[in-house]
């Protein structure tokens, strides 16, 4: 029977520190098995766990791993015991992992550690053990052996790397220190192999003096280098400032980001398989969400971990069957389990309780660290596990878990008594807390706050309090009878940002950003964004809210319009600043605010400045920056940077126009012509002998001609083409020198035409009713992969092109059953992959 340790206060539970001494660059880690489990064949793991599983194990020591493989089998592994108490003075103290009989056992560190000690109980009638410790060189180490109380051991070449120690043949209770075995190994050690032989066993007489062979291996306590667990991990979803610092909270089959300071959540999405999410676990990184399934009415055959990418909106599945990495499960499966996500790792808690009236298993409720490589699950250790039940009562039931600064806090829920353990995974200490409070889920933010979450939210004191209880509201509100599944690690979620040149943007954690709403934005569409793409022209997003892309001067003021959808049923106040001294900044006295009511349709919006203090002359370039943000939010001029829950912001690098262009020079254009530039320019009342000069650049700043011509003959009105057959890589600029006879020279505006080296695509037409075609240009020859998905990521077309150099057109083979929807359209070519969407009707 397994000890149970409930006390009405906090406990501390770890073995003997073993006076390890650490050099300079080693840290001490340990093995603590009150905080492990070993896993075995028999009893509560019958059918669960193969013996190959039980051969060989592997444990989580600091950021590394500790494989233990053993050739013991059936009963003859005891797994976790707490049956000897003969601890003090030795190596280990708690539960410890009980073998029966003569074998091997190896203990394989992933890197060499150094200043190994552990302990061996219960040897005696006659037990041989010896021990060789190899470096990574694979160089014995010496081994250092010493006894305790009236030990009823010898030592054979001791402190050598040949070390043994022989038992007399008298019996030791359990709870005595005489067959106590202290191992140590000062140098340098890869791998240490215990070999037990000589095993007598004693079947007669009193109960006291009968011996049945078995040992124990204590924790286990060495100096590693593995790397420290990192400090303030999710401190990369740091907030901007004033924006809440979220977490994310399951309910049902949907997940909601939640501010645990206000309770105020809103709705991400929902899994269509409609089952219940449980144990998340979010990759702040990668921007991935690891949820599991729950009350599917099959626990047994849930093993499946399902995978939320926030990067495009789909659905995979991650792991299909953890049984393939390694990890038992039992009775409930991956139900009502817990997950956390730290250091690049998911850590996914496994339950051991039977699920059933049966409390006797003997089990412990595991969590194990699923390390990833690139994006694929590789290997699982095992991390945690504490007791699922005694016996005659559950005792463990994950709520859920949560890890900061290395630190795992187990919120169990179990109905017999609720606990909130604390397990340092390097050091191995272990901290008991009986809270007073319901224990519900774990939620983490960017700074450590720890949170008890369920239809409200509470910031968790570290011990046995909380404070600050809010209600959960959601947008769109929760659903009716709420389960509240799990919380997560720290989540910063997408949102609009400015694209204006740095400068206008100085502080980087309070840039121009808005968080998006559907019903409140500027033009048609706004797009969404982990960080500020910063552009010298404003043109890394896609902005759409200017019409026209200038501002005018008419009478000393300058005017524009901007379109803006307010559909939130309230007023909405847009913003829009212009860089009048070209100083790089937007500044208060630069900017005009504009109530905008609510209104079904997109409504034009006049901006007007009236005659401004400016260094701008006709026909140059500056910025400008417009925000609109619902009403209530308080937005004025001089919020030019700084955060916003609702809303959009576009930048745009403008021109400013008087009302005709140089001259009579009605028009000059640009146009991409598959991979060259197309250039026209119309002019009226054309006196003979005017020239052109056509000229392009690089940056803006360095002219070359391309091409010259003149009127031989006055014109009414007379159009002009140029083609330039080899643009620039990247950007080119045009502008057109207009010089008449006698006259001076005047300039038109510029023009600009970005090209890629990489292939470009449009879908057309879009929205489709049922048939359509891809729009391709190619800067040579090649091929590609067109593949169209739905939006849970689910493949419904691969079809391989032949794509020419320049432009070229490819229909879509749609199928005829697919329904309406939004669908993703994805061109691969080599290893380069371009997206749209594409919008089905029928």
């Amino acid at each position: 029977m397994q000890r149970l340790l409930r006390l009405l206060v906090a406990v501390m539970v770890f073995s003997n520190q073993a006076s390890a001494q650490c050099g300079a660059g080693f840290a001490q880690a340990q093995i603590n098995w009150d905080a492990m489990d070993f896993l075995k064949t028999t009893g509560g793991y019958a059918t669960y766990v193969t013996t190959a599983q039980s051969q060989t194990q592997y444990f989580a020591f600091g950021t590394e791993k500790l494989t233990i493989t053993h050739n013991y089998s059936g009963s003859s592994i005891g797994g976790i015991s707490a049956s000897n108490t003969g601890e003090a003075g030795s190596n280990g103290a708690g539960v410890d992992v009980q073998f029966i009989g003569n074998g091997i056992i190896t203990l394989t560190f992933q890197t060499a550690v150094q200043n190994l000690k552990f302990s061996l109980y219960d040897v005696d009638v006659s037990q041989r053990i010896a021990f060789t410790a190899n470096n990574s060189l694979g160089v014995a180490q010496n081994v250092t052996l010493s006894g305790l109380g009236s030990s009823v051991l010898s030592f054979t070449n001791n402190g050598t790397a040949t070390a043994r120690a022989d038992a007399s043949s008298s019996a030791v209770s359990n709870t005595s220190v005489n067959g106590t075995l202290n191992v140590s190994v000062p140098g340098s050690v890869k791998t240490i192999t215990i070999t037990v032989t000589n095993t007598g066993t004693i079947n007669s007489g009193p109960a006291s003096g009968q011996e049945s062979g078995m040992f124990f291996l204590s924790d286990i306590t060495a100096c590693t280098t593995a790397a420290a667990f990192p400090t303030n991990y999710f401190a990369t979803a740091k907030p901007f400032t004033n924006q809440p610092g979220y977490v994310l909270v399951s309910v049902n089959n949907q997940v909601y980001q939640v501010d645990p300071v206000t309770g105020k959540g809103k709705w991400i999405f929902t899994d269509p398989s409609g089952n219940n999410i449980n144990s998340c676990a979010y990759d702040p990184y990668n921007k991935f969400l690891y949820y599991t399934y729950s009350l599917t009415g099959s626990p047994s055959a849930t093993k499946k971990v399902m995978k939320y990418d926030f990067n495009n909106g789909s659905i995979s599945t991650f792991i299909t069957d953890v049984n393939t990495l390694g990890v038992p499960t039992y009775q409930s499966g991956l139900e009502s389990g817990a997950a956390a996500f730290f250091n690049g790792s998911l850590y996914l808690g496994v339950e051991g309780y039977s699920g059933t009236t049966s409390n006797n298993t003997g089990r412990k409720s595991i969590v194990w660290r699923i390390d990833i490589s690139g994006s694929t699950p590789a290997t699982a250790i095992q991390a945690f596990g504490m007791p699922a039940d005694d016996g005659s009562n559950q005792i463990h039931d994950w709520g859920d878990i949560g890890i900061y600064n290395g630190i795992l806090y187990d919120f169990d829920v179990s109905v017999n008594g609720a606990n909130i353990n604390q397990y340092n995974m390097f050091t191995g200490a272990l901290t008991s807390n009986i809270p007073g409070f319901t224990v519900n889920q774990t939620g983490i933010d960017y700074a450590g706050n720890i949170y008890n979450v369920g239809t409200s939210v509470s910031l968790y004191n570290g011990t046995t309090g909380i404070s600050n209880t809010k209600a959960i509201v959601g947008s769109p509100a929760l659903p009716a009878s709420p389960s509240i599944g799990d919380a997560t690690e720290a989540f910063k979620p997408k949102a609009d940002f400015g694209d204006a040149p740095s400068t206008y943007d100085p502080n980087p954690d309070a840039p121009a950003v808005h968080e998006l709403v559907t019903n409140l934005r500027l033009g048609a569409a706004v797009t969404d964004e982990w960080s500020k793409n910063t552009s010298v022209l404003a043109t890394g997003d896609a902005d759409d809210g200017l019409p026209t892309p200038s501002i005018v001067i008419s009478n000393s003021n300058y005017l524009t319009s901007v379109n803006v959808f307010n559909n939130t049923g309230a007023a909405a106040t847009v913003c829009a600043w212009v860089d009048f001294n070209s100083n790089g900044t937007f500044e208060a006295s630069e900017g005009i605010s504009v109530n905008v009511p609510s209104s079904s349709s997109t409504q034009t919006v006049q901006l007007f400045w009236p005659t401004p203090s400016t260094t701008l002359a006709p026909y140059s370039y500056t910025f400008v920056r417009i925000r609109v943000t619902s009403a209530i939010n308080g937005m004025t001029t001089s919020n030019p940077t700084g955060y916003f829950s609702d809303g959009e912001v576009e930048d745009y690098r403008v021109q400013v126009n008087a009302y005709t262009l140089p001259s009579n020079l009605l028009s000059f254009e640009a146009h991409k012509d598959g991979l060259r530039s197309q250039l026209r320019w119309d002019v009226s009342d054309e006196v003979a002998g005017t020239s052109y000069i056509l000229q392009r650049s690089p940056d803006g700043q360095r002219w070359e001609e391309l091409q010259r011509s003149q009127a031989a003959t006055p014109a009414a009105q007379r159009s002009y083409s140029a083609v330039d057959a080899r643009p620039f890589p990247g950007v080119t600029y045009y502008r057109l020198q207009l010089r008449k006879p006698g006259g001076q020279a005047l300039w038109s505006a510029v023009r600009e035409l970005v090209w890629s080296n990489d292939p470009a695509f449009v879908v057309r037409p879009n929205p489709s009713a049922g048939t359509a075609r891809i729009d391709v240009d190619m800067p040579a020859d090649g091929s590609g992969v067109l593949r169209i998905y739905t939006g849970t990521g689910g493949l419904v077309l691969e079809q391989s092109l032949r794509l020419p150099a320049g432009s070229s057109s490819h229909p879509i083979a749609l199928p005829g059953l697919l329904p309406a929807g939004t669908y993703l359209v994805e061109l691969q070519t080599g290893p380069q992959r371009r997206t749209q969407r594409l919008v089905l009707r029928r």
